[in-house]
């Protein structure tokens, strides 16, 4: 197989989502509604996978986010003579 027709990854189902980004089944599918998480493939009659690629990017998103949020200046900084309760 070459680099043109390999495989973007590999599929996880539900059990794997959640223990790999430590939020429930039920908030997993919430945040797919919300258009806040990837959407699952299906991949039978009855079953839905998330590729890991997806999973993982929005994983690296959430992670850079958050370090963002904590390297911006907080407003209490932008007004050193106010407190911050």
């Amino acid at each position: 197989m070459d680099a043109a027709t390999s495989l973007p990854g590999r599929f996880m189902r539900i059990h794997e989502v959640v223990r790999a980004i430590g939020l429930s089944r039920a908030t997993v599918y919430a945040m797919v509604a919300h258009d806040q998480f990837p959407a699952p493939i299906p991949i039978g009659a009855n079953a839905v996978a998330w590729l890991d690629s997806a999973v993982a990017e929005w994983m690296k998103n959430k992670i850079e986010t958050a370090q963002a949020t904590v390297t911006e200046p907080s407003a209490a900084a932008d007004h050193p003579g106010r407190c911050s309760k």
